[in-house]
């Protein structure tokens, strides 16, 4: 009988920690980082010090892209986004595109990190190899990258 009602006090006890655990997981800070410089702007979006996803924003004026008056700039487009389908179509959790905006070309490139294969992306230069023990990508190691390149960085 002591036996049944120290093996019930034991589901109950797991129980409750089971419902702590959750509220622990509700507590979890989510950031949105975002660093900018010049024409790119890229989005840092992280549980705690794991990023989760990233987003790459840049811009491309028509004149650095050798684009001019006489070209179609709907064929350009066109022909940017099935570059970008071709080299990253293949890489799980990497979405691109390119649109066409009033002067310039704006590029995004999107990484969902929790459905990516690293190793793929480290072989596309998508991200550097770090540290072998690593499990995940660390927002401050990267934010900190960021502000070495003179990225300003702030929460969003």
């Amino acid at each position: 009988m002591k036996y049944l009602q120290c093996l019930l006090l034991m589901f109950i006890l797991a129980g409750c920690t089971r419902i702590n655990d959750s509220k622990k997981e509700e507590k979890i800070e989510e950031v949105t980082m975002q660093c900018t410089q010049k024409d790119e702007e890229i989005l840092l979006f992280a549980k705690e010090d794991e990023i989760q996803k990233f987003q790459n924003r840049f811009t491309v004026s028509f004149q650095e892209a050798g684009i001019t008056e006489d070209v179609d700039k709907d064929q350009v487009i066109d022909k940017l986004n099935d570059s970008l389908e071709e080299k990253y179509a293949k890489i799980k959790g990497v979405s691109t595109k390119a649109e066409l905006k009033e002067d310039c070309i704006e590029v995004i490139i999107m990484i969902d990190y929790i459905q990516a294969d690293i190793n793929q992306l480290i072989e596309a230069g998508l991200i550097q190899k770090g540290e072998e023990e690593s499990q995940y990508i660390s927002l401050e190691k990267t934010i900190q990258a960021y502000k070495d390149m003179q990225y300003a960085c702030e929460v969003k």
